[in-house]
């Protein structure tokens, strides 16, 4: 990891920090989904928390959260950066063979 990349990460853990600050009750109940996750799903709090910073470190949820803008999508919608963690996180859990995306 270079420097940049270094110094880009203590720029987002710091922002993730402030955020905590601001907004404790969203920490507790991102903490306490992990926990309800891994109940539903059968695996350990460990593996939800693996899927969780491997959906982090691919970008997705900061493109997603620039398309939500860009295009002013609704907060509900399965795909806003609040529900697509766990869609990520339930089927990298179940691991199934096909998948089908039906719409609304």
């Amino acid at each position: 990891m270079n420097m940049v990349q270094r110094v880009g990460e203590k720029v987002i853990q710091l922002r993730n920090a402030i955020y905590g600050v601001k907004h404790p009750k969203r920490i507790l109940d991102f903490l306490i989904k992990e926990r309800k996750l891994a109940k539903l799903l059968c695996c350990s709090v460990g593996e939800v928390k693996f899927y969780l910073k491997e959906l982090d470190e691919s970008g997705l949820i900061r493109m997603l959260e620039s398309e939500v803008k860009k295009y002013n999508f609704p907060l509900g919608t399965m795909l806003t950066p609040l529900r697509a963690p766990i869609l990520y996180t339930v089927v990298r859990a179940l691991k199934p063979l096909v998948i089908v995306e039906t719409g609304s």
